[in-house]
This record gives structure tokens, sequence and C-alpha cells, in this order.
């Protein structure tokens, strides 16, 4: 929005953190400014994550983003067992980036 004050205009920006999602400037808002959960603090997704944000502008309260951590990317988060770049089971490392029976994963890392 643009706001006029006397001769000047201006310009609103969303508030980061404040758990109000503001597209397109924010990807996420998870109402904290905390690095590391998913939604960084400049409301951007974090890298090796994944974030299901969904907006409701009828909603009374807003819905904070789900940031879950991107299994089968091939980057292995220090969360995840393994991550051997796929989601098929059968192989080592499981669509939920654990290790199978029978299989030992080596190395990886956030490369």
């Amino acid at each position: 929005c643009d706001v006029k004050v006397g001769d000047d205009v201006q310009t609103c920006e969303p508030i980061c953190g404040d758990g109000i999602f503001s597209p397109p400037q924010e990807e996420c808002d998870d109402g904290n400014l905390d690095a590391g959960d998913g939604c960084g603090p400049t409301c951007l997704i974090e890298a090796l994550w994944r974030c299901d944000v969904s907006v409701n502008v009828s909603a009374v309260e807003p819905s904070l983003p789900n940031c879950t951590i991107r299994c089968g990317d091939g980057r292995r988060h220090p969360t995840e067992a393994c991550d051997d770049g796929n989601n098929f089971g059968g192989d080592g490392c499981s669509p939920e980036c654990e290790v199978e029976s029978g299989f030992e994963c080596l190395g990886g890392g956030l490369a």
C-alpha cells in the first residue's frame, strides 16, 4: 500500500515474524524470527526445507506454515539418516530418509 503523509508517500511493508503471511514479499511467516525452523528470520524459506503455505483471505486467524525437511533432494540434512536423491523405497534409503534394513549409508551432507 502507499500512504500519503503530507507531501510524502510512504510504502507499507509486511512485518516479518508477525505470523501474517504477506506474499509476494514473504515466502513464509511462522510468527517468529528464528532460523533453522524452515522459515528464516527474513521470511524466506530456508535451504533444504519445504513450507506448505496456504492463504485463506477469509480467515480471522492466519494459519502458520508447515515447514518440513525436503527428503529426497539428495542433500542430507542433520535430521535425516540418509538422502539418496529420490523417494523410492528398497534402495537403502526410505522415502522418509531413514536407512532401510540390510543397508548402511555412508557420507553425504548439506552440499
